[in-house]
């Protein structure tokens, strides 16, 4: 699913800030509290930040926090996709829309793959949600967007239908989904 997933190519650099440094745009907080079961993210933009939780246990496969197109994207834990080559896959996006590289991420989001998009909202969001296949496997692609602080944020959230997944995974995922979409913040200013 990562084809579907990934908008560009992901690097992630790191640089140890100094007493007194302002931070600049793209660079990447992390807050993992012992007894919290969540990992906060936030992120430098232009003239403010984006924030945004999500579980301990999902696997960052990508992290390319500076603009025009910043993205993280995370593996989640699923049993059911063990030795198999697919994957429930989440990615949140701060698009700058008025650069090229913006504007043709925000085109990807909601794309159709192979048919109906169903389009809805909620609580600010655009919400779109449909079916596509990655080679034989079904996909559930869920993808919003809402503008937060001075970028678009897109989320989206991809999981294949497996025979041994859960009966309740298509619900859970989309709670998740849900529970993301609701743990987005951000503001301008420092």
């Amino acid at each position: 699913m990562r084809s579907i997933l990934v908008i560009g190519i992901l690097l992630f650099a790191s640089l140890p800030m100094v007493a007194g440094d302002m931070p600049d745009v793209g660079d990447v907080a992390v807050l993992q509290a012992d007894t919290s079961p969540n990992v906060r993210f936030t992120i430098i933009t232009a003239k403010g930040y984006v924030g945004f939780s999500v579980p301990k246990d999902w696997r960052v496969i990508a992290l390319q926090s500076k603009p025009p197109v910043a993205v993280a994207a995370f593996l989640a834990a699923n049993p059911a996709d063990k030795h198999t080559p697919d994957s429930t896959n989440i990615a949140i996006n701060l698009i700058q829309p008025e650069t090229d590289q913006g504007k043709d991420a925000l085109s990807r989001v909601g794309k159709s793959y192979e048919g109906d998009v169903e389009v809805s909202s909620r609580s600010g969001w655009e919400c779109f949600s449909q079916s596509a296949h990655q080679k034989k496997t079904t996909y559930t692609i869920l993808d919003a967007k809402k503008n937060v602080a001075d970028v678009i944020v897109s989320v989206r959230v991809a999981w294949p239908h497996l025979p041994k997944n859960s009966p309740s995974y298509d619900s859970e995922m989309k709670s998740v989904f849900e529970s993301l979409l609701d743990a987005i913040d951000g503001n301008l200013g420092s």
